[in-house]
């Protein structure tokens, strides 16, 4: 168990960080690579494309946690 992530949500497959997706955080590289193909397909400029996948694309579960310690930390020393 998890002392940053709610009970019970490791299991619930709407929270954001149980997708099977991409991360916007851990596959910069990835995300990048698709938005220059999209691009390349597309009458769209680059920066649009990555914009937009980036604007759709959540965080996993290791960066939320990472979110939410940063957030505990300026709290406590606040």
């Amino acid at each position: 168990m998890s002392n940053y992530l709610p009970a019970g949500s490791t299991k619930d497959p709407r929270a954001p960080w149980n997708y099977e997706d991409l991360c916007r955080n851990c596959d910069k590289d990835v995300i990048r690579d698709i938005a220059d193909q999209e691009a390349i397909n597309s009458d769209r400029d680059y920066d649009e494309v990555l914009e937009s996948i980036l604007e759709d694309t959540s965080i996993c579960k290791e960066c939320y946690k990472e979110e939410i310690a940063d957030d505990d930390w300026h709290n406590w020393r606040d």
